[in-house]
């Protein structure tokens, strides 16, 4: 991919796109990475793109004006489309399914700030709702590294990631486009709000332990009459990885359980704002 520099600081400090200023060194730009002076360069031949004036080039120049689209885009719209939130059910092949922590959804912006490191280097575009915060991390090279969801988690702050390594047109119909229209790369690294759920639910959930007989993996403790086979046998395959009271297959071996929240009556993060009353009745169970 072609790394143009499209965007740039205006005189007057804000962020353009190479196609709304004059030709040449009468854009009157600076670079975003390194502050030099800029030219646009607006020919017929190849994509209009700034240049360094004094011909060097800036090595955070092109993410960082990255950064600068984006927080333009999401000043202009003050607000952002967020995706769903997924959690896989299971740690190991079998079973499977997922779980919807945090559906699609629309939320208003009250600050767009950047997170940086070494005072220069833009690493994150910091979306501010209330006292809650959201990262936008803009990945632009495959050989970068992805936090793991352990670090993130103790970070404490929810993560989006936008995958533009292939983008090489990226203009303000882009940028807004990101808030817009949940465009295919872009997805959670992690989610604050949605892994505390996860964690709460789970946390309610008992630990069935499963047995394997023929390749077959199945339990004795489904509380669950009807997903019992000749009124003992539960089939994980079959059975428990259907269930929406299924919180995946974990371990391995003779060590392999089921995390199932029947017993609590939780299958969703909104069985956790209910009381046991408004439990069963929400899933008509009578105990």
């Amino acid at each position: 991919m072609q790394c143009n520099l499209t965007f740039a600081i205006a005189a007057d400090g804000s962020t353009v796109h190479v196609s709304e200023v004059e030709r040449g060194a009468a854009c009157g730009c600076t670079c975003p990475g390194c502050g030099k002076a800029l030219v646009a360069r607006k020919g017929t031949e190849v994509q209009y793109h700034f240049a360094h004036s004094d011909g060097e080039e800036c090595k955070h120049g092109y993410r960082n004006s990255l950064y600068l689209a984006l927080r333009r885009a999401a000043e202009e719209l003050g607000k952002i489309r967020l995706p769903a939130y997924e959690k896989n059910r299971t740690l190991v092949p079998e079973g499977g399914g997922l779980h919807v922590l945090m559906p699609e959804s629309v939320t208003p912006i009250d600050r767009v700030d950047f997170t940086r490191k070494g005072g220069d280097i833009i690493t994150g575009l910091l979306i501010v709702r209330g006292k809650r915060q959201l990262i936008i991390r803009i990945l632009t090279d495959f050989g970068e590294n992805t936090r793991s969801q352990a670090q993130l988690k103790a970070v404490g702050i929810s993560v989006l990631e936008l995958d533009l390594t292939r983008e090489d047109q990226f203009d303000m119909t882009a940028a807004r486009a990101c808030f817009t229209d949940l465009p295919d790369n872009i997805h959670w690294l992690y989610n604050a709000k949605a892994e505390k759920a996860w964690d709460d639910m789970t946390a309610l959930c008992v630990r069935q332990p499963v047995q394997k007989k023929d390749n077959t993996l199945f339990t004795y403790s489904c509380p669950i009459a009807a997903n019992r086979t000749g009124g003992t046998t539960c089939y994980v395959m079959d059975r428990c990885a259907q269930c929406q009271f299924f919180f995946g297959l974990y371990g391995y071996e003779q060590d392999r359980y089921v995390m199932c929240g029947r017993d609590r009556l939780v299958a969703e993060p909104a069985d956790l704002r209910l009381t046991m009353t408004e439990r069963r009745e929400k899933y008509g169970v009578r105990f």
